[in-house]
């Protein structure tokens, strides 16, 4: 395939984001966070999304820079997507409650379930 043909055929894939805990007080809760979140991302890709997986993309960056600098530049990925998903005891996570307070000003979707994921895929509309 061409260029053109992999950026029409990326249109059928909607740009979904996973907003769930990530710090945790010890190493092994980090890295279970980090394994549930790449759970969730890979069955969300299973479904035909493209998924933005914060978790999965700064995983060893455990603190080279500050909260605040992966959380503006997650939100920036945020704001990109077309829709969020909120991964299991988000509501416990001061982070992931941003983000879903940002996606829910900036009127994108909100999911909390693999089943709305798959009804919303199925909706999608090129």
């Amino acid at each position: 395939m061409n260029p053109t043909d992999y950026i029409a055929r990326s249109k059928k894939h909607p740009l979904i984001y996973t907003a769930g805990p990530y710090t945790a007080p010890h190493a092994w809760q980090l890295r279970c966070n980090i394994h549930r979140a790449e759970s969730y991302a890979f069955e969300l890709s299973v479904m035909g999304y493209a998924v933005h997986c914060p978790h999965a993309n700064t995983a060893s960056f455990d603190r080279t820079l500050t909260k605040e600098h992966w959380l503006e530049t997650s939100i920036t990925h945020l704001l990109t997507c077309d829709v969020i998903f909120m991964l299991p005891s988000w509501e416990t996570s001061a982070g992931a409650t941003l983000e879903h307070d940002v996606a829910l000003v900036a009127e994108k979707p909100v999911l909390f379930t693999l089943r709305a994921a798959a009804e919303f895929i199925e909706n999608w509309n090129i």
